[in-house]
């Protein structure tokens, strides 16, 4: 396994693991940062359940990320 496929996973079971525990802005920006790297179905799946947790005022992409910045 390649050190970017590593990476990916761990960053995809943090952005898991933020959104189960009330985090919802930085799951968002994590699946975000994944969907620009590798962009799989299963991410694209994760941000959409993300956002939907998240306010409809906060689901501008710019606004979530610049948020938890």
């Amino acid at each position: 396994m390649s050190e970017d496929n590593r990476l990916s996973i761990i960053m995809h079971e943090a952005a898991s693991f933020k959104l189960k525990h009330g985090s919802e802005d930085e799951a968002a920006c994590l699946y975000e940062e994944l969907i620009k790297s590798h962009g799989s179905v299963e991410t694209l799946v994760g941000l959409v359940r993300t956002v939907a947790h998240v306010d409809v005022d906060k689901a501008d992409q710019d606004t979530i990320c610049n948020q938890v910045s």
